[in-house]
């Protein structure tokens, strides 16, 4: 699996499972996360996270699915029998993830990261919501005017450069304060895999077993030939289901207390940049 398949199942069933209280919402490692991406259209769509009802219908736009894919499959987890299972191939989905405003299934770092905007994307804007914070963001007076000054003894190119230092620095602090820059991605993506691996292994869930039994049988796997990739989205779509129309969404408590026990029992040295950070 790709990290941005792994991240999006991971904060799905977390999020589903925060809705309906059976998990800590501040757990090490995965608030942070989950904060992160909030605004990330590839986790989220462009939306806000998605409340009972919509679970499985975000999951699958997530994961690239056309509307009427993701459509079909939460008329489905409601116990509907649609009339007609829509049609689609990879270069639909690819002509969908590509025009479409809700649908991607790659992780944008500028959504997350100011300083990566500023820095490679050459973003170097003041909005009015940073002048509406106040005259000082992070020790920059937004007041100081930013543009070119024909009259000044310096060089034009120089003061170009010093106006966007002074907005590039702030936006690295704004980064590190939000505990971004703490964090390897890299090794964040292996301890979801780690996690999804753990706790959906056919080894201890004689369901999951059966499911993957089924999957192999059917000879299905990702363009890369991984077929967890498959076991991980199908089981999280069953649970995604229950938590949208379940009337005992409590039977998933042992979920939560999975979670809770991985994710508070980790090694924070294991992804964190600088060792010994005290979190």
């Amino acid at each position: 699996m790709t990290l941005s398949s792994d991240l999006s199942t991971v904060l799905h069933v977390y999020n589903a499972l925060k809705f309906h209280e059976l998990v800590d919402d501040d757990l090490p490692l995965l608030a942070d996360i989950d904060r992160y991406f909030e605004k990330s259209k590839c986790i989220w769509n462009g939306w806000d996270k998605p409340e009972q009802g919509k679970f499985v219908y975000r999951l699958h736009l997530s994961m690239g699915a056309t509307n009427e894919m993701a459509m079909y499959a939460q008329d489905r987890a409601a116990g509907e029998k649609p009339a007609k299972k829509p049609t689609y191939s990879h270069a639909k989905i690819e002509r969908t993830r590509q025009t479409s405003k809700r649908v991607s299934t790659t992780i944008d770092p500028a959504e997350v990261s100011l300083s990566y905007r500023r820095y490679c994307q050459h973003d170097f804007k003041v909005t009015n919501k940073m002048l509406e914070e106040g005259r000082q963001h992070q020790g920059l007076d937004l007041h100081k005017p930013l543009t070119i000054d024909p009259k000044d003894p310096f060089p034009i190119p120089w003061q170009i450069h010093e106006a966007r230092t002074r907005l590039l620095f702030p936006s690295i602090l704004d980064d590190f304060d939000s505990r971004l820059l703490i964090y390897n991605m890299v090794a964040v993506g292996t301890v979801l895999s780690q996690f999804l691996y753990d706790t959906f292994h056919p080894d201890s869930n004689e369901h999951v077993a059966k499911y993957e039994a089924k999957l192999r049988a059917s000879g299905a796997s990702d363009v890369r030939g991984d077929l967890r990739s498959f076991v991980n989205c199908g089981i999280s779509d069953a649970i995604l289901a229950s938590l949208d129309y379940d009337p005992d969404p409590e039977r998933f408590q042992y979920l939560g207390e999975a979670f809770e026990e991985f994710f508070y029992s980790l090694d924070l040295d294991r992804v964190c940049i600088f060792e010994g950070l005290d979190l």
